[in-house]
């Protein structure tokens, strides 16, 4: 199986192109476990722990997801480079857990989402401002990690047929 994962920004379109590449592709989507936690906890009141703690709950769900997976692909909405930025951004510091996910961490594919589509406010975004500032501390650590990454750019249709082309691709090999 290959595993793309989709990464950016916050309202850069992350999670509706996971679903539609998985779609399109008949492959497999593990969500962003973080917007679940905090349906439940206090997003103005959190720390090092529970971010930990969403991460190993992801962990566990792309395992149940991807256990007995027989597609070709597994799209996953989250990834331990957000994790270190979030900490780092918001903590000043990384937990050991997270780092250690952010080192061993990798993927056929990242997809790197632009901040080139709308802000949508939701009750759990808190960047609107800093979009472009959290896009190049993504693209650092990809270019860091040495990792396979594509720039998601555009609106609509076109913003969902680039990445299609670099899942394409990937998939053909």
């Amino acid at each position: 199986m290959k595993k793309i994962i989709i990464l950016g920004p916050e309202s850069t379109g992350k999670t509706s192109l996971g679903n539609w590449l998985s779609k399109r592709h008949h492959g497999l989507f593990a969500g962003e476990y973080a917007r679940t936690y905090f349906e439940t906890h206090n997003i103005n009141n959190y720390d090092l722990q529970d971010i930990d703690c969403i991460y190993r709950r992801q962990l566990e769900m792309e395992a149940v997801i991807f256990r007995e997976a027989k597609s070709q692909l597994g799209v996953v909405d989250s990834s331990f480079i957000t994790a270190r930025i979030w900490s780092e951004e918001v903590f000043g510091q990384v937990s050991p857990f997270i780092e250690a996910g952010y080192q061993s961490e990798k993927a056929d594919l990242y997809l790197l989402t632009e901040t080139d589509i709308p802000w949508i406010a939701d009750e759990q975004r808190k960047n609107e401002h800093n979009r472009d500032y959290l896009f190049n501390l993504f693209e650092t650590y990809l270019q860091e990690k040495e990792a396979p990454y594509f720039k998601v750019s555009g609106t609509g249709e076109a913003r969902y047929e680039k990445a299609d082309k670099a899942v394409s691709q990937l998939l053909q090999f």
